[in-house]
């Protein structure tokens, strides 16, 4: 059965997303399924209209050129500027991109589509790639977030362990990439440059651990403050340049 039961069935859609790259074809594959949980009044779920806004990135940080794709067995156009947009109606869906020089990596649910929850195989390293050079403002922040989460996680364990803390590299060179980037609004680069808050991860801990969440925080903001010192310094003084009256604020 397929319809658009957004409004008929309460649930918010769990998407998982796996890919593989095939080198001699040149193809590029994107399996979809999604599981709706049961809730009071509605054991059983019909899958859900999800609308998917997606692009797939070079090795250089750029949007790969779409023309076209399989879907069910047919080859049909995209558009061929902006990201692609397609549908997820069925339980499983699967989409070939054809003509793809190298394994990209994909930017899913750009522009937040979809209202879904994602789980998806990109790596720590895909991340931190996604957070660097996407050219989506939306899953750049959402693609900082997801690390930082898990990097905020890891640190948390280590330190009830007695381990010293250590900040990914990774993860500075991906917020360094966002205060180097001035074609960026201003007001983006604050939110993509935030941590997530100490309750948003205590709520992912199966004990919370108020103190130790409270120590990694602080430590991963001093290390950011310390490191990126000189980017941080010259976007405050180009700000100042931009707007002379916040030096008499």
């Amino acid at each position: 059965m397929l319809c658009d039961c957004r409004y008929s069935q309460a649930g918010t859609p769990l998407v998982k997303v796996s890919s593989s790259y095939n080198s001699e074809a040149r193809s590029f594959t994107l399996k979809f399924s999604q599981e709706v949980p049961a809730t009071p009044g509605q054991p059983t779920k019909e899958p859900m209209f999800v609308p998917v806004a997606l692009g797939l990135l070079d090795s250089t940080g750029k949007d790969l050129p779409l023309t076209t794709l399989y879907h069910e067995g047919m080859l049909r156009p995209v558009a061929d500027k902006g990201p692609v947009f397609t549908t997820v109606l069925r339980k499983e869906e699967e989409f070939v991109f054809v003509d793809i020089p190298e394994r990209p990596i994909p930017s899913l649910l750009r522009g937040f589509s979809a209202p879904v929850r994602l789980d998806s195989d990109l790596t720590d390293a895909d991340l931190s790639f996604l957070l660097a050079h996407d050219s989506d403002e939306f899953n750049r922040w959402e693609a900082g977030q997801t690390l930082a989460r898990k990097l905020m996680l890891t640190m948390v364990s280590d330190f009830e362990q007695n381990k010293p803390l250590k900040l990914n590299p990774k993860f500075v060179d991906g917020i360094r990439s966002i205060l180097s980037d001035s074609s960026l609004d201003k007001e983006f680069i604050t939110r993509a440059i935030s941590l997530p808050g100490e309750g948003e991860i205590m709520d992912l801990m199966e004990v919370a651990d108020p103190d130790a969440v409270h120590v990694v925080r602080r430590f991963i903001i001093k290390q950011l403050a310390s490191e990126l010192r000189g980017e941080l310094i010259s976007k405050v003084h180009m700000l100042f340049l931009l707007h002379p009256a916040l030096m008499r604020i």
